[in-house]
């Protein structure tokens, strides 16, 4: 029996966890929804831009803590964001991460990993 690749496996939890999810379970406002999707646009633009990735390459690996920890210091340095713009982004991708876990057991890792970054202080 074949296997759907990780790179549907996500596309489809991504379109889940921003159509169903987040609207539906959590209630989020539409302009929590709008900022939640941005959020993760801004994670997939930094893959995509930064390490080559594309929908059809896209991978647990993608989640990585050394990546997560590298899009946070391009959202600094290149997007010149502030300290709490950063830790929105930071919680937005460790709530996508969680949600993954939950629908697929493989992506835990990931979620553990994200879990350790701290926030950023406040300058």
């Amino acid at each position: 029996m074949k296997t759907k690749a990780e790179h549907s496996i996500i596309a489809d939890a991504i379109h889940e966890w921003h159509t169903v999810y987040l609207p539906c379970i959590r209630n989020l406002s539409h302009n929590a929804l709008k900022s939640y999707g941005e959020g993760m646009g801004i994670y997939i633009d930094f893959l995509e831009s930064s390490k080559g990735v594309t929908s059809n390459t896209i991978c647990g690996e993608c989640f990585r803590k050394d990546w997560i920890e590298e899009w946070i210091a391009w959202l600094k340095e290149v997007r010149k964001c502030s300290p709490q713009t950063c830790n929105h982004r930071l919680s937005i991708l460790k709530n996508f991460l969680r949600f993954l876990a939950h629908k697929k057991i493989q992506f835990i890792k990931y979620d553990c990993d994200a879990a350790e970054i701290k926030k950023n202080a406040a300058t």
